[in-house]
């Protein structure tokens, strides 16, 4: 693995008692020292934006109806979404579907755009 900053390379690097309960794995680059941190599955129901319940993807497609083939994630919270018709969400990686109301994460966009003025 390498830092989207500087290009370095990231070792993992000692957790607190309180960073084992909330992340999976802490990096750090030994150019720049910048950390990097991999929240825990169970954290992510925290979050503000909908991501995937198994492997913590953001990058969802929203789906009109289920799919037959693949699954659906089942657990308690997913459930109440369903009943109260939450949209439903696929993620392309583990290939769940699972019910959240929690918008999607806007993607980054990088550089300016040059307004219509502007050549």
């Amino acid at each position: 693995m390498s830092c989207i900053v500087c290009g370095g390379s990231l070792h993992r690097c000692r957790r607190s008692l309180l960073g084992r309960l909330c992340y999976q794995a802490v990096f750090r680059c030994e150019q720049c020292r910048r950390r990097y941190t991999a929240w825990q599955p169970w954290a992510n129901m925290f979050k503000t934006y909908t991501n995937c319940p198994k492997c913590g993807q953001t990058e969802m497609e929203r789906r009109r109806s289920l799919d037959g083939i693949d699954r659906v994630y089942q657990n308690p919270a997913s459930w109440l979404q369903r009943f109260l018709l939450a949209p439903i969400y696929h993620c392309r990686d583990c290939r769940i579907q699972f019910y959240d109301w929690r918008p999607r994460k806007q993607a980054r966009t990088g550089g300016r755009s040059a307004s219509a003025g502007e050549v």
